[in-house]
């Protein structure tokens, strides 16, 4: 299958820390927190929200890997946005469900001259993301009513699909200003095996010759919200919760382009997991992809 067919589901659908130094810090107090199902992320054994919470405020960066369409997934993202303000007011947040050059919208919302009306008009929402904004609008009022802080990371989609139809090389020079310095694809075996088997889930074979420009689309994603990332830590914010994908979370998506633009920056994967239940622990076929830790809100 073409990859052609593949990109629009995709589209749809889709290292750890020092523990040292960490600062001693209050109880939490969320109830998403308080009553997580939080496991560390190369064991699979239960972690405790404290130990969590400590790592969490003594990070630059905190990924928040979701299922889109997971209300429990959203709650839990602006629960952990607020626990991190507790110690850090100016914590801000970084959206995947935003294009880069919509970073004045996304100002003008969380400054309180646009309403919620207002932005979703000016960003385009239903066409940006699609998925519905009330999902969304706990953690982007959250921020309007404290930092007032917040980044557009994300590449747009036409230059995501002109790369996934056409390659790298097909994008005019004002397409290719999307496309990071230092753009690299992933190196790590089992991220690119999950790379694989997304193509053949959507009908691809990975020996076609449309595989690699899957590839790089899948890694310009990633590389252009790292470098997106890394201007907005440049100025000087906060601590930053990215609200993205679970596929973007993982230490081999926007954690790793970040580490390289940022020597030293203090990152915390954490993949939002749904399950029916809480297991006891994590079995071995939910730990080969790279994260600090999972949890079942």
């Amino acid at each position: 299958m073409a990859f052609a067919a593949v990109l629009p589901a995709v589209l749809a659908a889709v290292a750890p820390q020092s523990q040292t130094s960490i600062p001693p810090v209050p109880a939490p107090v969320s109830v998403s927190i308080g009553r997580a199902g939080l496991f560390d992320g190369a064991t699979g054994l239960p972690a405790t929200p404290a130990a969590f919470l400590a790592r969490a405020r003594a990070a630059q960066v905190v990924y928040a890997g979701e299922k889109h369409d997971s209300a429990a997934h959203h709650l839990a993202q602006r629960d952990l946005l607020e626990a991190i303000q507790m110690t850090s007011p100016s914590a801000s947040g970084a959206f995947e469900m935003l294009y880069s050059s919509q970073q004045g919208a996304l100002d003008d919302y969380l400054g309180g001259t646009t309403d919620a009306a207002g932005f979703q008009a000016a960003v385009d929402w239903p066409k940006t993301w699609g998925f519905p904004f009330p999902l969304y609008r706990p953690i982007f009022e959250l921020l309007r009513n404290t930092s007032h802080s917040g980044a557009a990371l994300n590449v747009p989609k036409k230059i995501v699909s002109k790369v996934s139809f056409q390659g790298l090389q097909s994008l005019t020079p004002e397409e290719r200003a999307f496309v990071p310095e230092g753009f690299q694809r992933p190196t790590d075996a089992a991220y690119l095996e999950m790379l694989a088997e997304t193509y053949r889930g959507h009908g691809g074979d990975p020996a076609d010759p449309g595989f690699p420009n899957f590839v790089d689309a899948m890694s310009l994603w990633n590389e252009g919200m790292a470098a997106a990332l890394v201007r907005h830590l440049n100025t000087g914010a906060g601590p930053v919760v990215v609200v993205a994908g679970a596929f973007h979370a993982y230490h081999s998506g926007i954690p790793e382009g970040v580490a390289r633009r940022l020597p030293g920056a203090r990152q915390l994967s954490v993949i939002l997991l749904e399950r029916p239940d809480c297991p006891a622990k994590l079995d071995a076929a939910d730990l080969t992809l790279s994260t600090d830790y999972y949890w079942v809100p």
